[in-house]
C-alpha cells in the first residue's frame, strides 16, 4: 500500500471519520461524519507552483556595496574645516620683514 497525503477540513479535527473509497481511483475519497450526518469528498493534495524557488529581487531592491563611507566622508570634511582656519590664523612672523614698520611693533 503507497501512502498518500490528503487535506482534511478543520471540522474534521479530532472528530472519528468514516473514509470510503474506490480502490481503483484512491485519488478522490469521501470523508463521512456519522455524528453531524455530512460528508464530503475529498482530492489528493497537490502542490503547486507557488512553493517553487523565489524569483530574484530587482536590482534596486538589493543592497548594493558603498562606494564611499559616510563616516570618512564626514572626518574628511571636519579634517577640511580645521585646516581652513589654521591657514586663516594670524601669524605675526613676517612683520619686521615688511617695510615700514618699526622694529618693535
Amino acid at each position: 500500500m503507497t501512502s498518500t497525503k490528503v487535506l482534511l477540513k478543520i471540522h474534521c479535527a479530532r472528530r472519528t471519520v468514516d473514509i470510503v473509497y474506490d480502490p481503483a481511483d484512491i485519488t478522490t475519497l469521501t470523508v463521512e461524519d456519522n455524528n453531524l450526518g455530512t460528508s464530503f469528498r475529498i482530492n489528493e493534495l497537490v502542490i503547486g507552483t507557488h512553493t517553487g524557488p523565489r524569483p530574484k529581487l530587482p536590482e534596486f531592491m538589493t543592497s548594493a556595496k558603498p562606494d564611499t563611507s559616510r563616516l570618512l566622508d564626514a572626518k574628511e570634511k571636519t579634517y577640511q574645516n580645521r585646516n581652513d582656519i589654521v591657514r586663516r590664523a594670524i601669524s605675526f612672523k613676517d612683520i619686521n620683514a615688511n617695510p615700514g614698520g618699526a622694529w618693535n611693533v
